[in-house]
């Protein structure tokens, strides 16, 4: 059996998982509506601040509170 021209395109790229939603417990009414909007939020967030990789910093302010709440313009408690 020939493979044809579909034989040279390699392994399919993986989806983009880098926020967990396949873990999520918000699956229904509108709980996968508000979480891609917080998702998007966040995103947004480190993009008007600067950050030219977002899955960098998204891991650097996981490591940190404070970095978040910087990000965001508060002082943290």
């Amino acid at each position: 059996m020939d493979p044809g021209p579909l034989a040279d395109r390699g392994p399919a790229p993986h989806p983009r998982r880098n926020y967990g939603e396949d873990a999520s417990q918000a699956r229904t009414a509108s709980g996968p509506r508000a979480m891609a909007a917080l998702r998007n939020l966040a995103i947004g967030a480190l993009k008007i601040a600067g950050h030219p990789n977002i899955a960098a910093a998204t891991r650097q302010h996981a490591r940190d509170a404070t970095r978040t709440m910087a990000t965001l313009g508060r002082t943290p408690p």
